[in-house]
């Protein structure tokens, strides 16, 4: 193409720009016309007629993008601690004391912090449930194994069934700290990896469980020390 041939397409390009302006400006001069000749009655029932729902659409549309930008970036939470319960059950009370009481703990920004608790990943009905749980939660062993939990609390009944994934962190040293006994020590391979609260602790996070027993454990995948030891001292205190 020759600079000619160049210069005649824009040439074409530019009329035809000129053009459309030109068109939607005897069209907003022929509307506004129209509509000063109008009377109140006549310039609703027009409005309704043409406009009203293409303003509806638009209004729609902006309120939508406004909405995502808002959850987007100004009202997602910077989550800063993950807990998890299996075979557990907590009361509002108890949810709260775990989430917005721990926030409190670790000196979070109420608003702009959070701590999430996922629940009821597992309920146990029965004594048989426990016994076949171990084929129906492959889809926790994949959280747990993507570091999606900080910590967790299992119910006694089934603590065995995650002894064996080998992603829990080794409790000694708070087992030292907090002189918890023998008996309320989960082990595998000399190492603590899962300890009781007392009946007291399980009384003030407000949690039940089908056994009776539940245990804590720390998922060993990304750990944050600072967060983890205020969660041992919140949670054991009282042992």
């Amino acid at each position: 193409m020759d600079r000619k041939d160049t210069e005649l397409d824009h040439c074409e390009e530019n009329k035809k720009v000129n053009e459309d302006g030109n068109s939607r400006k005897r069209w907003l001069s022929a509307e506004r016309e129209k509509i000063a000749a109008m009377d109140r009655k006549q310039r609703l029932r027009y409005f309704k007629d043409y406009y009203l729902m293409p303003a509806l659409v638009i209004v729609i549309a902006i309120f939508c993008i406004v909405w995502f930008l808002y959850d987007a970036f100004f009202a997602r939470k910077n989550v800063l601690y993950t807990g998890a319960l299996v075979g557990c059950q907590v009361s509002d009370e108890g949810k709260k004391y775990l989430t917005d009481g721990f926030l409190d703990v670790i000196g979070g920004r109420p608003g702009k912090d959070t701590i999430l608790l996922s629940e009821d990943l597992w309920i146990i009905f029965s004594e048989e449930d426990a016994e076949n749980y171990q084929a129906a939660d492959s889809n926790i062993y994949v959280n747990i194994a993507a570091g999606d939990f900080d910590y967790m609390l299992i119910d006694g009944a089934v603590i065995g069934q995650y002894a064996s994934l080998d992603a829990f962190a080794d409790l000694g040293e708070y087992v030292r700290r907090y002189q918890i006994a023998e008996e309320d020590i989960y082990s595998q391979d000399g190492k603590a990896i899962a300890v009781k609260l007392s009946d007291e602790a399980e009384e003030q996070a407000c949690i039940t469980s089908f056994s009776g027993e539940v245990y804590l454990v720390i998922v060993d995948i990304k750990r944050n020390a600072s967060y983890e030891e205020l969660l041992m001292e919140y949670l054991l205190q009282t042992q």
